[in-house]
């Protein structure tokens, strides 16, 4: 949600939101203790945007098993990885397609003797 005030606060816009749901990280006895074994009462509440968020699952119903190849340039962005920032100023790096694709396949050439 920070994430969402900050991009529109650099003037960014956030076509699509896709939001997936998952189980509490408490620790099974804790859920025990505090519901007395019936797990949570009720969902954690999030902002919702009707205009951009999306669940997860909703989508994927709708998606096809199958996925057309694309063909892409070596420097065509792939993805971005970020830290926490818990030791600082968070940050990020971008992969590009080839470098990703080549790690994969020197990898795969010494780990596999191929």
């Amino acid at each position: 949600d920070s994430g969402m005030e900050k991009s529109k606060k650099m003037g960014h816009t956030v076509d699509t939101c896709v939001v997936v749901s998952h189980y509490s990280r408490l620790s099974s006895s804790m859920n025990q203790n505090a519901t007395n074994g019936t797990g949570p009462h009720e969902e954690p509440k999030i902002p919702w945007d009707d205009d951009r968020d999306v669940w997860w699952t909703d989508e994927m119903e709708d998606a096809s098993t199958t996925c057309p190849p694309v063909w892409m340039d070596s420097e065509d962005p792939l993805f971005m990885l970020y830290t926490s920032g818990s030791t600082g100023k968070p940050k990020g790096v971008l992969h590009t397609t080839g470098g990703y694709l080549l790690y994969a396949a020197t990898t795969f050439k010494y780990v596999f003797d191929y």
